[in-house]
């Protein structure tokens, strides 16, 4: 708990200095319960938007979601409004024994939600989606069983199925899938367990159903973060023409959120991948009619990346461009280091003697100067 809480401290912390959150925190009454969501609405929208709900796990809640996913950001430049939901005493209703409220109807405060936010917001009512962590991505799955009808596709980070869930799974019509998972998950374990079932059998399940081929095509994705510990299998099945069937297999992965904030009590983070990106890239080709044509481009990749960030003892660099220079200052503007480095793509920056704090870290690349501000923990 005392980890727990000092994760949360420097979440909330750097929230408070770095965001221009425009996250509104707001209750609606569903079966004489109060129920909470937050709701973060980019800058600018263009016509009815596309809707993610982004579910939190177990004993963590919308706030902690909305900061250690950090989709937000991806929001803006995805042009959709986010909404975070709150369960009741931190957990969401989806058939684990000891974590069930008789009295709570979860798939009911959605539904009443998405009533809500319909008359209130311009949504795309085709291009409503459901992504979690953990419990929320056990979430997510239910939500596609249960209200296929409204949720167009859904995303699960280390979320499975539990097994009243996965018997009782009937969607009336095929529904796009994305899961990710580690390996290593020293929570919710890859081959499941007496409680929920194994990613296979959540894969089958929704292969079953989305008439997918039985064998997909298998890719390795790169390695952009050597230091991490992991590695990331991409496979994907070919489906009904208004479905797909994905998932990210995380070699040595833990029970994380890739390209989030490192929990080491919860095993590797993997940052070959970013999976708030990838999975609103996923999520934005499909609508409750099936899959688009004639989207715009997803975003182009960031041409320089830093992880993690808030960072301990490591702090990793990878850039499209080769690098030249790069230097460190402390917010007072006073020069901790500096290094020519040209021609490299990728670094470690040697950080361990640097104390705890803020920093603005300054690049040069072939294509221009970039500028970072950093926080170490």
């Amino acid at each position: 708990m005392a980890f727990r809480n000092k994760i949360c401290f420097w979440l909330c912390l750097l929230l408070c200095v770095t965001a221009k959150s425009q996250t509104q925190e707001k209750t609606i009454v569903v079966d004489s319960l109060q129920r909470q969501y937050r709701i973060y609405m980019p800058p600018s929208l263009e016509g009815p938007a596309p809707l993610v709900l982004n579910f939190h796990g177990l004993n963590t809640d919308a706030f902690i979601q909305e900061l250690y996913t950090q989709m937000n950001a991806v929001a803006d430049t995805g042009g959709f409004i986010l909404v975070y939901p709150q369960g009741i005493a931190q957990r969401w209703n989806v058939g684990i024994a000891g974590l069930e409220h008789d009295s709570v109807d979860d798939v009911g405060f959605v539904e009443v939600l998405l009533d809500t936010l319909l008359s209130q917001y311009p949504i795309d009512t085709n291009r409503i989606y459901a992504t979690g962590m953990s419990l929320g991505g056990f979430m997510s799955y239910r939500l596609a069983c249960e209200l296929s009808h409204r949720i167009a596709a859904v995303a699960s980070v280390a979320g499975l199925m539990s097994h009243p869930q996965f018997r009782a799974c009937r969607p009336g019509r095929p529904v796009p899938v994305m899961h990710i998972h580690g390996v290593a998950d020293p929570v919710v374990a890859y081959n499941g367990d007496r409680e929920f079932v194994s990613v296979d059998s959540v894969m089958s399940l929704w292969k079953t159903h989305n008439h997918c081929a039985q064998e997909p095509v298998v890719s390795l994705m790169p390695d952009r973060s050597p230091g991490d510990g992991t590695l990331v299998l991409k496979l994907q099945y070919a489906c009904d023409p208004s479905a797909e069937v994905v998932l990210y297999m995380v070699q040595n992965g833990g029970h994380t959120w890739p390209g989030g904030f490192p929990i080491p009590t919860f095993g590797l983070t993997c940052y070959d991948i970013q999976a708030s990106g990838e999975i609103w890239n996923f999520l934005r080709q499909f609508s409750l009619q099936g899959r688009l044509t004639g989207l715009l481009p997803a975003r182009k990749e960031e041409p320089v990346r830093l992880f993690p960030n808030p960072f301990g003892e490591k702090l990793n660099l990878q850039s499209n461009s080769p690098l030249t220079y790069w230097a460190a200052y402390d917010l007072m503007g006073r020069k901790l280091a500096a290094q020519f480095v040209p021609g490299t793509t990728s670094l470690q920056l040697p950080t361990s003697s640097w104390p705890p704090g803020w920093y603005v870290l300054k690049l040069r690349t072939t294509t221009g100067w970039h500028t970072f501000r950093l926080q170490k923990y």
